[in-house]
């Protein structure tokens, strides 16, 4: 990745000539014992154009960090042919990471 500062939680794949309407749901706990947390909700309309990629839309539907990560966000990157879910701003944290991820296609 560009950055140590950023943390992959998963990758969605797509297909030739689809749209989707994707919501993705994240959680994440630190594990060293200071029981900080966040979570996040985005919808994204992810397009594939003849194997072109882009995310026209992205909304954050919902934001809630505790005060030491509030400089965490999701943010979604294309891949190729994928869309990879990174999570920014947690670098040297300890964090189980879940992820949910609805898709209509």
């Amino acid at each position: 990745f560009p950055s140590h500062d950023m943390r992959f939680v998963t990758s969605i794949s797509t297909t030739n000539n689809s749209v989707e309407l994707v919501k993705i749901m994240v959680t994440g706990f630190r594990t060293n014992g200071a029981n900080e947390s966040v979570a996040y909700e985005r919808t994204l309309r992810i397009k594939n154009s003849a194997g072109t990629v882009s995310l026209p839309t992205i909304q954050s539907d919902y934001t809630s960090e505790d005060p030491t990560l509030s400089s965490a966000n999701v943010t979604p990157i294309v891949n190729g042919s994928s869309v990879d879910i990174r999570v920014t701003g947690v670098a040297s944290c300890d964090i189980t990471w879940k992820v949910v991820i609805n898709r209509m296609r």
